[in-house]
């Protein structure tokens, strides 16, 4: 009896997969690593701008106490002229 279920399950066989999905996937796959890996560069260089501005805004900050409206107009010549303009024109509000 187990000579008998011995050669049974030895002959056995099972189909072979032939598909070709696998290969589709991997391409697939292989598409969506490059724009993962361009999406992450892109993003660090995002994250290096944001901690510059970051630093500026800092610095900025730090000096707003002791700013002047004469220091501040002299960073801004186009909010100068404006609130010149305003002022010839009568607008004080």
């Amino acid at each position: 009896m187990v000579d008998a279920f011995e050669k049974a399950y030895n002959a056995l066989t099972f189909p072979k997969y032939e598909g070709k999905e696998d290969e589709q996937y991997l391409a697939k796959m292989a598409g969506l690593q490059k724009e993962a890996a361009a999406a992450e560069a892109s993003a660090r260089a995002r994250i290096v701008e944001l901690e510059a501005e970051l630093k500026a805004l800092a610095l900025e900050k730090a000096s707003i106490k002791t700013l002047t409206v004469d220091a501040a107009l002299a960073a801004d010549p186009k909010l100068a002229e404006e609130i010149n303009k305003e002022l010839l024109a009568g607008k004080w509000y």
